[in-house]
């Protein structure tokens, strides 16, 4: 699958860009990510990093950041799929409905 956005002053310029797509491995695609993109390889390490000074609470479990899809990249994490449904949204800006 592949998901590709763009913005093109018209559809023979947007079929252009998609034209000029190539198909790479696996390595050179993870070769082009930056820094801050956490491979798999590296999330055992990249977690202890992460936590090292942080006092943890008893029963933290970093294994599970360590082999879970949870750890993205250094600056956001996915919630697990349990705490998907709870998340919290901010509050709607705008005009109150209170006068």
């Amino acid at each position: 699958m592949l998901e590709f956005r763009a913005v093109a002053a018209d559809l023979e310029a947007f079929e252009r860009l998609v034209g000029s797509l190539k198909r790479v491995s696996v390595d050179a695609w993870l070769s082009a990510m930056p820094a801050s993109v956490v491979k798999s390889v590296n999330r055992p390490a990249v977690v202890r990093e992460m936590l090292a000074g942080i006092p943890l609470p008893p029963g933290f479990d970093a294994a599970r950041l360590e082999q879970g899809s949870i750890l993205k990249d250094r600056y956001a994490t996915e919630p697990p799929p349990s705490a998907r449904s709870r998340r919290c949204r901010p509050p709607r800006r705008g005009r109150s409905s209170r006068r």
